[in-house]
């Protein structure tokens, strides 16, 4: 049920930002995050009106049944009246018995008793019938037999439809009693909720929460509301799967033969019209610096390195790709793997979860995945909990995951891990996160932006090479239709491959490209290359379409997890590398 609510807060979030255009409040614009609490909030109240006017309808229900018993007294009232006047009027009209009378004397009235308040289903128009019977035979008998006959007659049977209707008023009374009955006994077994959420529910729903924030790598606060999703569209279909024996596979198999250089990151990136020079520092603070030129260089460091300025263009990054690098977001998750002796758990289960008691604590070890077939375990953190828990030393972190675990098999005993590793990519300085998102006051055009590459700004170049560019980017924070997945980094890495080749060795089927990017002001074009098949017209596309829901549980990427940036040195080990980093994710391409 709560799975259910949480996807239509969901596409309620998506109506408000795609249908509506209702993503701003003021000049601010508004996340993930806030729509849904704002939601929940509207939720809240519609639930406590409801409330209300469900109370208010017993209430109506109470004074209408009490008016009704009111109503009925007086009915009481007035039968018996009726009956009494009745009464007087029959003996009144029988005669003195005389050899003359034509009709025998009339049998003497039955009693009348004052009919009680009855909840039975017996009517009283039958005393009522009985009651007027005997008047009209006795009204009969007595015809004629005196002057003032006519007026007699005529006062009884008045007295008798007086009768007759005050049964008829309180046999509607007693049926109108009876509905209001059934009607306030159902009100009073079905009262709605006064509340949205129960404490239980928000937790389930925080749980929800917490794997969108997995899936995206962020708080929901961070979110874009209009643009958080634009690549759902192009999902891959099939099952997830698991790399045997890692992510590190891909990089390995991928740099076989090439001269890739471990612990040399690279400090700054030169480029001119006729070339680049990476300079890369040692090992050691002792070593010195490392100097490589070629005609281009690739650059595939994450985005939170290019975010914390740890390379240094000369000249700077035009305006253009330097505020693509500050809009987008660039998230953080991390995990804690368990190795144990042997499995206490249900060996054929993938993953379990655990719900945790408050919304800002609702990221610690939410997920467990059992994905290999040793018995080990691995823990997310998710949202605020991945950045909160970097601060905490690795056994506090154990201990957390250890606690959640004994929440979920809180029947059996569970022994400690053998041996247990945590990560921390925000702190990794080959890292400084994981993979991207759409942050608020970004959108999916960015990952365009950071896909183009960069020429030398034309003040400092010759007109022979203004048009060709000599920075080139790929991985998963360039890919628009793909981010944020091991599949889109190694689509970014052909990408650029087919996109040098068309500069520097030329593209005699495709029309020729203009200046990319000529000066710190260009703007970003249409087309990127024309061999660039994947994103030729994504930076058209519009996002006004809300991508239909999937399974919190799916995420975004078509492997067993979510792909992270490769380190400077390599790989982090989450496999983000489109192309095998060199040297702090920046591959030097001598062509010429």
């Amino acid at each position: 049920m709560v799975e259910k609510e949480f996807n239509r807060l969901l596409e309620a979030s998506a109506y408000l930002a795609h249908q509506l255009n209702f993503s701003h409040i003021g000049s601010t614009e508004l996340s993930v995050g806030q729509a849904l609490e704002m939601i929940i909030k509207l939720q809240d109240r519609h639930v406590k009106e409801k409330h209300l006017d469900h109370l208010k309808k017993i209430v109506d229900a109470q004074e209408a049944l009490k008016k009704l018993q009111h109503d009925m007294i007086r009915s009481q009232s007035a039968i018996v009246s009726a009956q009494g006047r009745l009464a007087e009027m029959t003996p009144a009209t029988t005669p003195t018995a005389t050899p003359t009378t034509p009709f025998p004397p009339p049998a003497p009235p039955a009693p009348t008793t004052p009919v009680a308040a009855s909840n039975t289903n017996a009517t009283a128009s039958s005393a009522a019938t009985a009651s007027s019977d005997a008047a009209t035979t006795a009204g009969a008998t007595s015809s004629g037999a005196s002057t003032g006959g006519c007026e007699i007659d005529f006062d009884l049977r008045s007295a008798q439809y007086d009768l007759q209707n005050a049964f008829k008023i309180y046999d509607g009374q007693l049926m109108k009693r009876q509905e209001l009955e059934i009607r306030l006994q159902q009100l009073e077994e079905n009262i709605p909720s006064e509340v949205y959420l129960s404490t239980r529910d928000r937790q389930v729903l925080d749980w929800h929460c917490a794997n969108l924030e997995f899936a995206n790598a962020a708080p929901l606060s961070s979110l874009s509301l209009k643009y958080w999703d634009q690549d759902d569209d192009f999902e891959f279909s099939g099952p997830h799967v698991t790399v045997r024996s890692g992510y590190s596979q891909l990089p390995s198999r991928l740099s076989e033969g090439l001269d890739v250089r471990l612990q040399s990151p690279v400090r700054n990136i030169n480029y001119t019209a006729h070339g680049v020079e990476v300079i890369a520092s040692g090992p050691s603070a002792a070593s010195r610096a490392e100097v490589h030129t070629a005609d281009a260089v690739l650059v595939t460091a994450p985005l939170g390195v290019l975010k914390s300025n740890s390379i240094t263009f000369n000249p700077p990054l035009p305006g253009w790709k330097a505020d693509a690098i500050r809009r987008m977001g660039f998230g953080n998750l991390n995990k804690v793997i368990l190795c144990f002796e042997k499995a206490f758990w249900d060996p054929t289960l993938n993953l379990f979860a655990h719900v945790n008691t408050t919304t800002a604590e609702r990221g610690d070890c939410f997920l467990f995945w059992n994905i290999y077939r040793a018995p080990t375990l691995i823990a997310l953190n998710a949202g605020e909990s991945a950045t909160r828990l970097e601060a905490f030393p690795d056994h506090v972190v154990v201990r957390k995951a250890m606690d959640a675990l004994r929440q979920i098999f809180n029947e059996i005993t569970i022994p400690e891990p053998r041996e247990a590793v945590v990560t921390r990519w925000k702190t990794d300085p080959w890292a400084r996160g994981s993979y991207s998102y759409v942050a608020v006051g970004s959108s999916g055009a960015d990952y365009d932006f950071m896909a183009a590459p960069v020429s030398v700004p034309a003040a400092t170049a010759s007109k022979t090479d203004t048009d060709k560019p000599r920075l080139f980017f790929a991985g998963e924070h360039t890919v628009r239709n793909y981010p944020a997945t091991v599949h889109g980094a190694l689509l970014s890495g052909l990408r650029e491959a087919g996109r040098i080749a068309d500069h520097f060795l030329g593209a005699p089927y495709a029309k020729k490209e203009s200046s990319l990017a000529s000066s710190s002001t260009a703007t970003m074009p249409h087309s990127y290359s024309a061999t660039n098949a994947t994103t030729a017209t994504d930076d058209v596309r519009m996002d006004t379409k809300p991508a239909p829901m999937t399974s919190p549980l799916n995420g975004k990427s078509s492997s067993n997890g979510h792909a992270s940036q490769a380190s400077h040195a390599g790989s982090n080990g989450n496999g983000d590398s489109a192309t095998v980093t060199g040297v702090n994710g920046v591959v030097p391409v001598p062509l010429l």
